[in-house]
């Protein structure tokens, strides 16, 4: 069990800090920055370590810690660093008291065992890590069943436009034969009406089959909207949780 005794060596200063993320490093630096120098600054949260590295360059205790800011950033000026982790840090800046103190300040607060500590900072980066994982899965699940929808609209879309051409074909057909029967007696007249009757009958029968299919249309067309509003939900908290 490690003991939440002040570390006095450069050895022990690197030994505590190698078991924390460089991510942590950064926070704690730039949470200090603020903390210190952002307080009467009405847009200080437009303000870079650069920004202040030249404010309070007169103060060269001040200047230094934003320079070490600035190198612990990559996002600022040194993209280089990225592949730093937190052991190349904690020995590149275990000589470093001033630095060093303030990180102690984070990690030690109320006295508390250090490796309780790393042990449930580890715990939540895992936690927000399986969230994330969990919202992607069913996001892409979201996805699929978008697809799937998508395309059975387009089937119905397309029975839609067959059965139109095919009544209309049809219709035209039996209007022509029924024109040129017109003609002949009355007997025959009689019989087209009759003709003309069934085929009304089956174009009141096909405007009932297209207002179902379009009803069926309009419900996929609701529930794509119903989960592309979800996938919208689902990557806002993914982005909270990319904040954290």
């Amino acid at each position: 069990m490690i003991q939440s005794k002040k570390p006095e060596s450069p050895e022990q200063w690197a030994s505590v800090f190698q078991n924390y993320p460089y991510d942590f490093f950064i926070g704690v630096i730039e949470e200090s920055i603020i903390n210190n120098f952002h307080d009467d600054e009405e847009d200080k949260e437009q303000l870079t370590p650069l920004h202040l590295l030249i404010k309070y360059n007169k103060n060269k205790g001040k200047a230094e810690m934003m320079q070490k800011m600035i190198e612990l950033n990559a996002d600022i000026n040194t993209p280089t660093s990225i592949n730093k982790t937190a052991v190349d840090l904690a020995y590149e800046y275990k000589n470093d008291n001033f630095l060093c103190e303030i990180i102690w300040g984070k990690i030690d607060n109320n006295n508390r065992d250090l490796k309780y500590q790393h042990s449930k900072i580890l715990e939540q980066l895992n936690s927000e890590t399986k969230k994330k994982k969990k919202y992607i899965k069913e996001i892409e699940s979201f996805k699929g069943r978008i697809v799937k929808m998508e395309k059975e609209i387009k089937v119905k879309s397309d029975l839609i436009e067959n059965l139109k051409e095919k009544n209309k074909k049809k219709l035209e057909r039996s209007i022509n034969q029924q024109q040129s029967t017109l003609k002949n007696t009355v007997e025959e007249n009689e019989n087209l009406k009759k003709q003309i009757q069934r085929v009304n009958k089956k174009i009141e029968k096909y405007i009932e089959e297209k207002s179902k299919i379009e009803e069926h249309i309009k419900k996929y067309v609701q529930l794509i909207k119903d989960e592309k509003r979800k996938v919208i939900q689902l990557n806002e908290k993914i982005k909270k949780i990319n904040k954290k």
